[in-house]
């Protein structure tokens, strides 16, 4: 997005432009490798219970509801290639899935995907992981969502009725969202930087590159929040880390709010999500409380990072950066 229609567009507030004007486009090739969007990625525990995975089965019912025209493709696990949605059949593989037994992973994946721009991260994906039993590294499972960003932004209360839904209904230990970096899965890093820009340029925007993060946390530290943002996810042990629900209350300001969902509860830092505010590149100061609340548990252990940076820069210390980047 040029300056001139960043500009057009804040002064208007047009939410369907997010969703084509957002964009990050190859500078050798000009397809789109990056755009802005909806992101929600909620972690919890137990990813091998069968009551959870039948949970996670819903909440792929869903994602299917709302935007079942829009998918193309599925991905089975381990599977090379993708396979064609078929609004009638494909669920009837994800529903087998969840059946699957305790030491089996299980693993689900909707995309839109534009053939002619396989690169493209597209508007509309849920990816879900729950992980097996026996499975020490990854006591952590999660599900990651991209919406169109006019889906949050039109109906902000309905969204976050529907959050507090589907993080009850899997207890989510942590999780944030909310305008933010779409992006390819798999590719966040060992590939090219094409995600770094526009998070440098709008520092209100998540990020979440679950692999790379499943990774960083596999000796511990996965049991605290990552990131804070529109929506911050904080399971009941995260709340009671903060000094309990009373504490946590008392430092919210007047934009903000604190929903109660099973197993915890999601702190809202406004009443809709932004991309920036107070001019270009600035950040809401919803957004900096919500980090202030959570930094005494906020997880820092980094040993890598977990974003692809140019050449001249350093993904560790970029990361921790962008980690903090609400506190300045």
């Amino acid at each position: 997005m040029s300056e001139n229609d960043y500009i057009l567009w804040h002064n208007h507030r047009i939410d369907d432009n997010i969703d084509t004007k957002f964009v990050y486009k190859d500078p050798s090739r000009g397809d789109i490798v990056s755009r802005v969007g909806g992101v929600i990625s909620i972690y919890f525990f137990d990813g091998w219970q069968k009551q959870i995975r039948l949970a996670i089965r819903d909440l792929i019912d869903d994602y299917i509801k709302f935007f079942g025209t829009e998918i193309t493709h599925y991905h089975k696990k381990g599977a090379k290639r993708l396979q064609k949605f078929d609004r009638e059949k494909t669920p009837k593989y994800f529903y087998k899935e969840a059946e699957k037994k305790e030491d089996e992973e299980f693993y689900f994946a909707l995309h839109h995907v534009d053939l002619n721009n396989e690169d493209d991260p597209g508007l509309w994906q849920f990816m879900a992981y729950g992980f097996s039993k026996n499975d020490t590294d990854r006591k952590l499972s999660g599900l990651k969502i991209h919406t169109p960003a006019s889906f949050l932004l039109k109906k902000p209360d309905d969204f976050v009725d529907l959050m507090v839904k589907w993080a009850g209904r899997v207890h989510c230990v942590h999780g944030s969202g909310g305008l933010g970096v779409l992006t390819k899965p798999g590719l966040e890093t060992g590939w090219k930087s094409f995600y770094y820009p526009l998070m440098i340029k709008y520092p209100s925007l998540e990020y979440d590159a679950m692999g790379d993060y499943w990774s960083e946390v596999r000796h511990g530290g996965y049991d605290l929040p990552k990131s804070s943002n529109w929506l911050t996810f904080l399971g009941d042990a995260n709340i009671l880390r903060l000094g309990g629900e009373d504490v946590v209350r008392s430092q919210i300001t007047a934009e903000m709010s604190l929903k109660r969902y099973e197993g915890g509860y999601l702190l809202r830092a406004g009443e809709r999500p932004v991309i920036d505010a107070n001019g270009m590149g600035g950040v809401p100061q919803s957004y900096k409380d919500a980090a202030r609340i959570i930094k005494p548990i906020l997880f820092e252990g980094y040993e890598y990072g977990i974003i692809e940076v140019p050449p001249e820069k350093d993904s560790l210390d970029e990361t921790l950066k962008w980690i903090h980047r609400f506190e300045n």
